[in-house]
């Protein structure tokens, strides 16, 4: 990965330190498969630096390992061994380069061919190649990659005019790509701000139907402990009654029996039994008939609380 970004960077010095790190590494472990790779990119290196001896010797070493590669791997090699033969061997170089592009097309591949082509002075062909490459090429950046490949050949043929022609289609296109990333960004911040504000709009909704959830359930509360409440009380003072009824009973007995001269007091007594009996059945009358008028389909609705009571 360190040679791969060093590669990318333009520091191919740095990029083949890193490489032959990672093959001896690759070496240590017996694995085939680094090895092969750290072959390709220290091969890429060589290529760079235009060191064909070295470069011969990675390939050579490579060849071996090419049933532990990818296919996207093997497009790199055959890469390499196209600029290996580009020079001196130009139809080999085709073969391999061809092979490449077939696999997985990339700008070395494009401007090896296209160094080949014109070598032979077919420029109409080279044209072709690089006109090839930007109809394959799928994004802004790898356009652009292949325009600077298409102008360091110009100018290493001394096309000064064209060269520059490249170079303001360059700049145009690296302008583009900036705008439609800036565009991307502001479109990105926008979608992160409006999901913000949809889960921040969810939420408190939520919370206000939690909140009025909440006032529901403390008046059901409060209606069912008041209701329970009066229920209690209304029982109790039933037992009360019942209590002071037998109390008066048997005190109106008891004089009867043994004063009966006394029937101030009892018609007292039997006044407030009379009265205790009148409070207490009516209190159950009443209820029994409300009762049985829910349980005949009635409702609740224009009850009062005395009605609750009984």
């Amino acid at each position: 990965t360190l040679s791969h970004y060093n590669s990318s960077g333009y520091e191919e010095s740095m990029a083949l330190r890193y490489a032959k790190k990672a093959y001896q590494a690759a070496k240590n472990l017996n694995d085939k498969n680094r090895q092969a790779i750290a072959l390709i990119y220290m091969a890429g290196n060589y290529s760079h630096f235009r060191n064909n001896d070295s470069l011969a010797i990675c390939i050579q070493e490579c060849l071996p390992l090419l049933d532990y590669i990818t296919e996207k791997d093997k497009a790199y090699l055959y890469t390499r061994i196209g600029e290996l033969y580009e020079d001196n061997e130009p139809e080999i170089a085709k073969k391999y380069l061809l092979k490449a592009t077939d696999i997985q097309p990339q700008v070395y591949t494009y401007r090896a061919l296209s160094n080949i082509y014109m070598k032979e002075d077919n420029v109409k062909k080279a044209q072709e190649i690089w006109d090839t490459a930007l109809q394959t090429s799928g994004s802004v950046t790898a356009k652009i990659e292949i325009l600077k490949a298409m102008r360091q050949q110009r100018l290493e043929q001394k096309d000064y005019l064209q060269a520059n022609a490249l170079a303001d289609s360059i700049i145009q296109r690296q302008e583009l790509f900036y705008r439609q990333r800036e565009q991307a960004k502001i479109a990105e911040i926008q979608a992160k701000y409006d999901k913000e504000a949809t889960e921040r709009d969810i939420k408190e909704k939520i919370m206000g139907w939690g909140l009025v959830l909440l006032v529901v359930v403390v008046i059901i509360i409060s209606w069912l402990s008041d209701k329970s409440y009066m229920g209690i009380k209304t029982k109790r003072e039933l037992a009360e009654t019942k209590v002071q009824l037998e109390a008066y009973t048997r005190k109106a007995e008891d004089l009867e029996k043994n004063d009966k001269t006394n029937t101030k007091e009892i018609g007292e007594l039997h006044k407030k039994i009379n009265e205790l009996h009148h409070r207490h059945a009516g209190i159950l009358a009443k209820g029994k008939q409300l009762y049985e008028d829910i349980a005949e389909g009635g409702t609740t609705v224009r009850w009062g609380k005395d009605d609750f009571i009984n």
